[in-house]
């Protein structure tokens, strides 16, 4: 048998094929043979879908397309009556944790200023829980204060020390019971999550859970994703431990917004959080500042349980057994709040009505807070640097309302007591 090459073509056993005729064979195939592979991968991925579905009229997985990618999903639907949903849970019981407003197995959001009484109130409540004492603030049916079995509390503490703690809840030797405070005092949200998981897999009952303050981690909560990651955390591990018969109660404590004005009304707007996280969370529950420097107002913004939004209390600051509040009675906000009320009001300026009695009001704020500073030795020297960081206002600016509006003083209380001018003094 010959083999050889030819100038015009390639001759295989004896056959001589021309270029011409090579052309002719070999050209077409480089076109055949890959639509043909195309053809039998298109058939054969419509025969899978096919099969898929017929199985899942059976009760299998069923395949769902998305953008062109199959993604296989290990959910059935399921649905059942209305009625038997309102009706036939009766093992999911619906129980108040404290003073009516905290759901039991709820997770819930408390928010204030700086300084403003979040931790004690915080406290205050955990001592209530962990003892299976009636909280008796905010209890909204007072002929039927809610009672609970006492239940172990854990706390996370990103913001108090070892001495402050002594210092406001040591004085009288008080002893509290059950309640775990975490020695970590750094974490983001995604480890503050993993830590929350593994300390409720470790539970053999229920128990609740405290963040004080949330406000604190290393990451962002007030970005949407940040938030919702969070609220979706707890929710899923919460649910999970539903399963085993332990309800998981959640406490949030968060900051509002630094550039608020006192004078006004808190609402959802002045949380320092996502969207995400606060419109999940069961209730939304708010500390504030009153016109006296010794009590705060409490105040429910929005709850999914029956509690009654806009509700608000005056709490009154006490120093025994440990630094908390006794309750003073149902309030208007409007008639508590520090602002332009209480004040005679100057003669009016060039300003508009609305922008004059708001910079005013922020310039009384500034003022209380500056009387304040000044008679701790300890900040005294650092007032101005406090007030910029915390209010915005800068020495220049105050001198100008002050030169504008006339210089105010304070009483023991926080009450304005004489309101001149600087030139009447000059």
């Amino acid at each position: 048998m010959k083999v050889g090459a030819g100038i015009n073509g390639i001759t295989y056993a004896n056959v001589n094929v021309t270029q011409s005729d090579f052309n002719h064979m070999v050209v077409p195939m480089l076109v055949i043979v890959p639509s043909a592979m195309f053809w039998f991968c298109s058939a054969a991925s419509i025969y899978k879908k096919m099969s898929r579905a017929n199985k899942s009229d059976e009760g299998s997985p069923t395949t769902s397309t998305s953008g062109g990618d199959t993604t296989d999903e290990t959910h059935k639907p399921s649905y059942e009556n209305y009625n038997s949903a309102i009706y036939e849970h009766k093992d999911d019981k619906f129980d108040w944790l404290v003073g009516n407003v905290i759901y039991y197995g709820g997770i819930h959001l408390f928010a204030g200023q700086k300084s403003c009484g979040k931790s004690l109130l915080t406290t205050q409540m955990m001592d209530c829980v962990s003892k299976g004492m009636p909280f008796e603030l905010f209890v909204q049916d007072k002929e039927n204060p809610c009672y609970q079995k006492p239940m172990p509390v854990y706390l996370t503490d990103l913001e108090m020390q070892y001495s402050q703690l002594s210092q406001r809840n040591g004085k009288h030797c008080y002893q509290f019971d059950y309640i775990y405070r975490d020695k970590c005092q750094s974490y983001s949200t995604y480890s503050w999550l993993e830590n929350f998981r593994v300390t409720v897999e470790s539970l053999t009952g229920d128990a609740l859970f405290v963040v004080d303050n949330i406000s604190r981690f290393t990451d962002y909560v007030q970005i949407s994703k940040t938030g919702k990651d969070l609220y979706d955390g707890i929710k899923k591990i919460r649910d999970k431990a539903m399963e085993k018969g332990i309800r998981i109660t959640v406490i949030l404590v968060a900051h509002v917004t630094n550039d608020r004005l006192d004078s006004k009304p808190i609402t959802m707007k002045d949380l320092a959080l996502a969207d995400t996280l606060t419109t999940g969370v069961d209730t939304v529950f708010v500390i504030g500042p009153t016109r006296w420097k010794n009590k705060k107002l409490l105040k429910i913004l929005a709850s999914r349980n029956g509690a009654a939004p806009d509700y608000v209390e005056l709490l009154k600051h006490r120093d025994e057994p440990f630094a908390s509040f006794n309750l003073e009675g149902h309030v208007e906000e409007d008639s508590v709040l520090p602002g332009v009320k209480e004040f005679k009001e100057p003669e009016k300026s060039e300003l508009s009505n609305a922008s004059y009695d708001e910079i005013f009001a922020r310039y009384v704020e500034v003022a209380r807070m500056k009387a304040e500073l000044d008679a701790d030795p300890k900040r005294k020297r650092q007032v101005w640097t406090i007030i910029k960081k915390e209010k915005g206002v800068s020495n220049q600016l105050f001198n100008g309302w002050k030169k504008k509006y006339g210089k105010l003083k304070f009483n023991e209380v926080g009450d304005v007591i004489q309101e001149t001018s600087e030139e009447k003094e000059s």
